[in-house]
């Protein structure tokens, strides 16, 4: 195969690689292909963004939430960020794509907002098996970075396509689930105006270097968008856990009927009928008493003593 039937990009920067059946869950072989895509392609992380770039970025980011404060509830004091908005901050990935509270499953489609080169998507797609991950990034240069490490292993795909034998190395259970293609996609975007996150059903939000209003802009948005049971794995996400003047799941009074529970996505633990999970359930005493609806929001799932590093910041939309 050609790497161009792998790899495809739109006038506006957005870079698609498609990930046949038989690529998926081959993990070894991808990361040792992934491994040489990175080499062969210039980096655009961290420091190393333009000086023009990174001053619009933060520039914009100011602007932003200036609007913002002006607009929100009055929340406790709170430290601002040691980092700009421009600077990428990410940790390992794999260790929160393999934790049971996050669940990342053969058809799940991530979104990562604030992206960088993309390359968690890549993992949970090449070595996770997710269907779909969709990047979003605000520096353009690091879309082309990313964009050049897709192309770059698009070839390496190509070169070393068996054909038919290609699944050989995957995981036989692996390989049973993964029997559609799937696809890793950059683009560049404001985190705060994702309309497609209806498709997400696994976020990823690293929110080191964000001020509290623009975290607060990105949880609002992914409250009123994800799917119900989505799951959002938020890092230092200041302001998400005081909300004055707000109360997240309790009933509001409207119009319309309490929304109808949405089904639990690809099958998976979430379904709250019956035992309930804690405070937040959209199900048990059922819809239409007096016109109350409940509150859409993210609770937060590891909020006991119990919870480790990782489930302590995963979130679920109820």
């Amino acid at each position: 195969m050609l790497a161009s039937e792998f790899f495809h990009s739109t006038a506006d920067g957005t870079c698609t690689l498609e990930v046949p059946a038989r690529w998926r869950f081959r993990r070894a072989a991808a990361e040792a292909l992934l491994t040489i895509a990175i080499a062969a392609s210039p980096s655009a992380v961290g420091e190393q963004l333009p000086l023009l770039e990174r001053m619009a970025i933060d520039a914009a980011s100011a602007e932003r939430m200036a609007i913002d404060a002006a607009s929100a509830v009055a929340l406790p004091a709170e430290p601002p960020p040691h980092c700009s908005p421009a600077t990428y901050v990410s940790l390992p990935t794999d260790s929160i794509f393999e934790h049971a509270s996050f669940g990342l499953g053969s058809n799940d489609t991530l979104y990562d907002l604030g992206a960088g080169e993309g390359l968690p998507g890549v993992r949970a797609v090449l070595l996770h098996g997710a269907a779909r991950a969709v990047g979003v990034e605000l520096s353009s240069s690091r879309v082309e970075s990313g964009c050049s490490i897709l192309r770059h292993l698009a070839t390496g795909l190509a070169d070393a396509d068996a054909g038919a034998g290609a699944n050989a190395g995957a995981d036989a259970d692996d390989a049973a689930s993964a029997s559609a293609s799937a696809a890793v996609v950059l683009r560049r975007g404001d985190i705060r105006d994702v309309p497609e996150l209806g498709e997400a059903t696994r976020v990823l939000f690293f929110g080191t270097c964000f001020p509290r209003e623009l975290s607060r802009s990105v949880r609002e948005q992914l409250e009123a968008r994800l799917p119900l049971h989505a799951r959002v794995f938020a890092v230092q996400a200041r302001g998400w856990d005081a909300r004055a003047g707000e109360s997240m799941g309790e009933p509001e009074r409207g119009d319309a009927a309490a929304t109808p529970k949405a089904a639990a996505p690809h099958g998976s633990d979430d379904d709250d009928g019956g035992g309930g999970g804690g405070g937040g359930s959209d199900g048990g005493s059922g819809g239409g008493s007096g016109g109350v609806q409940r509150r859409r929001g993210l609770v937060r799932i590891g909020a006991g003593d119990g919870a480790d590093d990782i489930e302590s910041q995963i979130w679920r939309l109820v």
